[in-house]
């Protein structure tokens, strides 16, 4: 094929095309294209550098009409980059503060391709909240934006929870990306492809995976009298309640070493999810109209032990839920003891312990401590959540040497990281019999600094609070606190 032959054959490749292919798959087919015309000339004879000079046009031909491509793509789909106005976002402004100031009426957007190989909350929070701002960032610069996710396993769906309020708010830029392969299966069981608005090719495998499908409560529902509503929460409290009990039961089928819970477990499982839901909900609430929203969601995937014939039964919940962050839910709280409470730990670190953290962190360490609470509810035992949440995480997954239950919340630019050893609730020096308390230092002492490898401050805010869990069955055992004495 001539010169002129390749440049013509470049004008007529169609739009469609080059608009369906990856960045990867562009970039291959720009080396064979370029490797097809310089054919067998050597580089330094003049035959050799008179091809790549035409190359290198035919190439920047190419590029110039897919970006334009994409361009119309994005327009075709209802975007039209030149004239869109950012969209009202508590999420999306906290993430990425000058979202409005980034130019979104300009010429100048571009496409964009992200590469994320940590995506986990439980572990890697700093590295996972700063994916989703650079996220934020791009959507906000970008008329096309392509992401490719590296995991070789998904270990926490939190991360994807907040991926999906985000792009609720979020313009239609994002074409394509990579999904590993056991990554995408597990997204399709928990039906958080729907939930990112994402088209993925059918998992064919769906061995070895028990999902809890995500549940929402959007923020904007109105509801008059809460008492009177649907209670959607206890519903899902209900299928909750009975996921885990399949889950027992499949682990039960396959290697016949668990439990299923007694009535005792069932009622208080139901209870405890009805709790953290109606938090989200009461404690949520950044107005009177509005409750706040909840998202839910979870699976147990079973994997194989290294160097045994044995598997773990790895649960996975996350509950992340939007509105007022939990510093500042009880920065003033009605309930007059958790407020005396929280005024004395406060008091105590500023006198006894070194480089404490700031107020938030706090006040943030507080909220899981028995009995603390923002709202005086007559008649209701406030305050209970996040420890009955640790206990019911030792009931059900505690007792391995190695493989520890573990919890990480993250509320406004706080994290606290529930592991070995800070993954138990414990008696302070001193303390009452009946109250154990979680301050994550060596002593459990109410004046000893938290450790700020396991309680620390973040880069980013999250405006609610994030919730999230995983563990592993016990065998044998799967029975209520109660029990245990």
């Amino acid at each position: 094929m001539s010169e002129d032959d390749e440049l013509r054959s470049a004008n007529k490749t169609s739009q469609q095309f080059l608009a369906s292919l990856s960045d990867e798959l562009f970039e291959e087919h720009l080396r064979a294209l370029k490797q097809r015309i310089k054919g067998d000339s050597s580089s330094g004879t003049p035959d050799g550098i008179r091809l790549a000079r035409h190359a290198e046009s035919v190439v920047r031909a190419l590029k110039a009409k897919r970006k334009n491509a994409l361009r119309n793509l994005a327009v075709t789909a209802g975007f039209n980059y030149k004239k869109a106005e950012p969209k009202t976002s508590r999420l999306l402004d906290s993430f990425f503060p000058d979202r409005k100031k980034s130019g979104w009426k300009t010429g100048n957007r571009k496409s964009a391709r992200l590469t994320i190989d940590r995506f986990c909350l439980i572990d890697h929070p700093a590295e996972t909240l700063r994916a989703l701002a650079q996220i934020a960032k791009a959507e906000s610069r970008n008329f096309d934006i392509q992401i490719n996710f590296e995991m070789r396993e998904c270990t926490d769906v939190a991360a994807f929870l907040v991926f999906g309020l985000m792009r609720r708010d979020m313009h239609p830029v994002f074409r394509g990306g990579m999904i590993t392969k056991a990554v995408r299966k597990v997204l399709q069981a928990v039906q958080l492809d729907n939930f990112l608005k994402i088209r993925l090719n059918p998992s064919q495998d769906t061995t070895d995976l028990w999902p809890f499908e995500v549940r929402t409560k959007s923020t904007k529902q109105e509801i008059a009298n809460p008492q009177l509503s649907p209670q959607q929460k206890e519903k899902v409290a209900v299928d909750f309640v009975q996921n885990v009990q399949n889950w027992l039961k499949a682990a039960t089928e396959l290697d016949g070493e668990f439990e299923q819970l007694n009535d005792d477990a069932v009622s208080e499982l139901y209870g405890l999810i009805t709790e953290i839901l109606d938090n989200a909900e009461r404690h949520g609430s950044t107005d009177d109209e509005y409750v706040g929203g909840w998202s839910i969601a979870g699976f147990m995937a079973r994997r194989p032990i290294e160097n045994s014939n044995e598997s773990d039964y790895v649960c996975h919940v996350a509950i992340v839920s939007e509105g007022t962050t939990i510093a500042d839910g009880l920065e003033n709280p009605v309930h007059d003891d958790s407020r005396k409470a929280i005024d004395a730990y406060l008091g105590v670190q500023r006198l006894m312990a070194k480089n404490h953290g700031p107020p938030e962190l706090l006040r943030t360490i507080m909220a899981l401590q028995p009995g603390v609470t923002r709202l005086q509810t007559q008649g209701a035992r406030g305050g209970t959540g996040f420890p009955r949440t640790i206990q019911w995480l030792q009931d059900l997954g505690g007792g391995f040497t190695d493989r520890e239950p573990q919890m990480t919340v993250i509320s406004g630019n706080c994290c606290v990281m529930l592991r070995p050893p800070y993954n138990k609730m414990a008696r302070a020096p001193g303390g009452k019999a009946e109250n154990e308390y979680i301050f994550f230092n060596r002593s459990n002492e109410f004046g000893a600094a938290p450790d700020p490898n396991f309680a620390f401050t973040l880069e980013q805010s999250f405006p609610g609070a994030i919730i999230a869990m995983r563990f592993r069955l016990r065998p044998r055992r799967a029975r209520t606190r109660h029990e245990n004495h």
